[in-house]
């Protein structure tokens, strides 16, 4: 029997790597576009069964890819079996796994600075990986709006599982045997031991409906009473302190200076989610 020639081994493979990843790449960007679309016809394109079918259409063109590749180069079979198994192993790793980045809506204690955040599901557990230098980002904690208080991952079944330390870098990860449905993403998330508490308050006759926190801005649903008069020269204001600077102050920007009863929305772009802050409403009424 003739040896198989080395280049034969190696030239196929990673040039089948490389289209396998171009592939992949076209089904991230896919995905993505599905994602933030709406209306009854994406959800159908949203639907697991719709990315099985992308998958397997991502699989069978690979298989071609694979064929005229290997084939032309090395008609050898038991080569081209070991090609196809190791690609079509790649290929269940990537379908059976999803990942989401949650760094932008993440925060961590003073002094630990967080590299990279994901959470995702892979076969049979959802999980959540961490990196950051400075300090070990732990525990996990998340909440859904800034008015809710945090939750200990740790109390709804999350599980610690690792912790790396090499050099300055610090990794960990958190597993969830129960949570194997769908990718994990809440709006807060915070590694460290002193999550930040966020205050709200209203002052002069102002009801908070709602409050969001994200990585890129603040909302707040906002309404003033109906008993409250609002003679013309009103004006409302929104303030925030930072309550860990050395010598707090209040940042005062006027939102609205026509106001009256209607439920209005304000919105300030910035992160936010890293640091103990104190919201507040104010109206300012002329005597």
């Amino acid at each position: 029997m003739n040896a198989i020639p080395e280049d034969a081994l190696v030239t196929p493979a990673v040039e089948l790597f490389a289209n396998d990843m171009r592939l992949e790449s076209i089904r991230s960007e896919m995905g993505d576009w599905i994602a933030g679309a709406n209306g009854p016809l994406c959800d159908f394109l949203r639907s697991d069964w719709t990315q099985l079918g992308l998958a397997v259409l991502a699989f069978a063109l690979g298989v071609h890819v694979c064929r005229k590749i290997v084939g032309s180069m090395c008609p050898n079979s038991r080569v081209w079996r070991f090609v196809l198994t190791a690609w079509f192993c790649a290929c269940s790793y990537i379908g059976v796994t999803k990942v989401k980045s949650i760094l932008l809506s993440s925060g961590s204690d003073d002094g630990t600075t967080l590299v990279s955040a994901v959470c995702g599901v892979t076969n049979g557990y959802s999980f959540v990986e961490v990196k950051a230098t400075g300090g070990d980002p732990g525990p996990m904690w998340y909440r859904e709006a800034a008015s809710n208080d945090w939750i200990l991952a740790e109390n709804e079944g999350w599980n610690a599982i690792s912790l790396d330390h090499s050099g300055a870098m610090y990794s960990r990860e958190w597993r969830h045997s129960d949570t194997n449905d769908l990718v994990i993403t809440h709006q807060m998330w915070y590694f460290g031991q002193n999550p930040p508490a966020v205050e709200l308050t209203a002052t002069g006759g102002i009801t908070i409906l709602s409050a969001m926190f994200t990585g890129k801005f603040v909302r707040f649903t906002w309404c003033i009473d109906q008993d409250v008069s609002l003679p013309p020269g009103s004006e409302v204001h929104l303030q925030n302190i930072f309550l860990d600077d050395r010598l707090p102050m209040w940042e005062d920007r006027v939102v609205d200076q026509y106001p009256d009863h209607q439920t209005n929305e304000t919105a300030v772009t910035g992160f936010f989610l890293d640091r103990r802050t104190a919201w507040r409403f104010r109206l300012e009424v002329p005597r």
